[in-house]
């Protein structure tokens, strides 16, 4: 009687574990960009809204403090180092960008962040504008 023939064994051995590994991997990679890409978001949209509220709360203030006073309406146009200290009052000098001011049609404020991210421990510069109207009439 005859010995039954052996089949071949494939030469790929192992190739589903790099299969999995890789997957694995670009898995990893996908999640860790997401979170990094929501720390950022998340931090931009939070530093927009200081920068907002700053900018409506800044031309609130001066138009209540012109109303209020003796002199007139068109003198009331806050200067831009008015609208610095103010914001300065409100953040620290180091986020407040050179272009806070007032300009023709009411009161800029731009500030910045440093964001850090997880794992890697990378900073992201993170920079924010508003602009609120000043209607003196």
């Amino acid at each position: 009687m005859k010995a039954p023939a052996k089949t071949p064994q494939p030469l790929e051995r192992g190739n589903i574990l790099i299969l999995g590994l890789g997957t694995w991997a670009l898995s990893a990679l996908l999640c860790l960009g997401f979170i990094y890409l929501a720390t950022v978001l998340t931090a931009r949209h939070a530093l927009q809204g200081q920068a907002d509220s700053a900018a409506l709360a800044i031309s609130q203030e001066i138009k209540r403090g012109c109303y209020f006073s003796t002199a007139s309406l068109t003198d009331c146009h806050p200067s831009t180092t008015t609208v610095r200290q103010l914001v300065a009052a409100t953040f620290p000098a180091e986020r407040v960008l050179p272009n806070t001011g007032a300009d023709s049609a009411g009161v800029v404020v731009a500030i910045e962040k440093t964001v850090r991210l997880p794992v890697l421990d990378l900073p992201v510069p993170l920079r924010a504008q508003a602009r609120a109207r000043l209607d003196l009439r």
